[in-house]
Order: C-alpha cells, then structure tokens, then sequence
C-alpha cells in the first residue's frame, strides 16, 4: 500500500501574515462624517452594496522592512514580505495613525484576495486621499406666521484628507523604537 499523496502549497508571495481592514464609518468627531451602510437582500444571498469610494486603488511602500499598504474603496490591505513579516506588530499602530488622521475606523475583515495584493494592480504613490464628508452648519431662514425664524442645520461636503507616505515613516520612526 502506497502512502497518501500530498500537494504542497505554494507559499503565498507575501506569507500567510497579509491582512485586510475594512472601513466601519467615521469616529465620533464634530468635523466630518462617513456614512457606511451595508445592505443585502434577503432573496438574493450574495447581494451586498457596492464598497463606498473612500480612496482609490493605490499603495503605499514603506520600506523593506516595513508592509506595503494597498488601497482600495474602503479596504486598506497590509503586505509582508519574507523580510518584512516581523513587523506585523505595526498593523495597530498604523491603523490608529490613519484613523487619527482621517477619522475612519476600520476592523479587519479577512486575508485579502490575490487582486488585492497584486502590486501591478495598485499604483504606487506618495500620498492617499481618502473621501469623507465635511460637517458643515447651514442657516436658513423662513417666514412663519408673518415672522422671520432662522433654522440651522448640518449637511455633508465631499471633501479629502490626504496620508503621506512620508507622515507615516516619521510615525513609524517615533514609535518603532518604543516597539
């Protein structure tokens, strides 16, 4: 009797240690707002809303060392190489820079998708804008029963916060040594 055949598995170009976070909305704060609203139908199971459009399709290179971020709607994706794995410490403090920054919350979701993580997919640049909403106070006014009354409300205006690469390195080199 032969022993069972077995398939090795590739390794994954970036480890089993790539992650992917997803955007939840924006963190309680008196200046913008990010609505996130999922949907899906009840006869139809794989129905979901499309992602909203937080920042486009592009990534973010650290360094060697460090992971690579890719971008895309409302997905951040974090990338190890061989080399740089053993900053897998950094996806907490990286996250809390970019929601400080930005004001969007994000939990991770899942591992990403070979699309996700594909480099050639993903252009690289030197800063990402990500799309929220402006909080901003409007006055009106309206004559009710012959007299003048102000009414003041709050409205959203598309407006982005942009993360350089560079603020990230400098946060990385401020807490690295602390990690």
């Amino acid at each position: 009797m032969s022993a069972p055949r077995t398939t090795a598995t590739p390794p994954h170009p970036f480890g089993d240690t790539s992650v992917t976070v997803e955007a939840a909305g924006a963190i309680f704060n008196p200046w913008y707002d990010l609505t996130i609203i999922r949907t899906f139908k009840s006869d139809d199971p794989s129905y979901i809303d499309p992602p909203p459009k937080i920042t486009p399709r592009c990534r973010i290179e650290l360094g060697d060392e460090k992971p690579a971020l890719h971008f895309e709607d409302d997905k951040i994706t974090f990338l190890f190489t061989e080399r740089s794995k053993a900053s897998r410490n950094l996806i907490n403090p990286l996250l809390y820079f970019i929601t400080f920054r930005t004001f969007i919350a994000y939990n991770i979701t899942k591992w990403p998708t070979p699309e996700q993580i594909d480099p050639s997919t993903h252009p690289r640049v030197d800063t990402v804008p990500f799309r929220l909403e402006r909080i901003i106070e409007v006055e009106t006014q309206e004559q009710i029963d012959g007299r003048l009354t102000k009414f003041i409300h709050h409205e959203g205006r598309v407006e982005a916060i942009h993360v350089p690469t560079e603020s990230l390195n400098n946060y990385l080199r401020i807490i690295n040594p602390a990690l």
